[in-house]
């Protein structure tokens, strides 16, 4: 009888591991990224790349729908 009580708690154990795994991989829905605050930037960057090597002006952060609204595509290093 005991065995039978079990079961459904080491699946619902297993159930919310799963799920707390999957929600720490997720992707925020807006993160913040990193653009090169010059008006021949083209790209938005995830970190302190390569890419950004280049940027003589101010590097700023903002969230990626901000970046996206102004015409800026994602950085094919930080991107792969």
């Amino acid at each position: 009888m005991k065995k039978i009580y079990l079961i459904p708690l080491v699946l619902l154990g297993a159930l919310g591991i799963w799920m707390g795994i999957k929600m720490m991989n997720k992707e925020p829905k807006d993160p913040t990224v990193m653009v090169c605050d010059s008006a021949d930037a083209e790209t938005y960057h995830t970190h302190k790349c390569s890419g950004l090597q280049h940027c003589e002006a101010k590097i700023l952060k903002m969230k990626k729908s901000e970046a996206q609204k102004k015409k800026r595509h994602r950085c094919e290093i930080c991107y792969k």
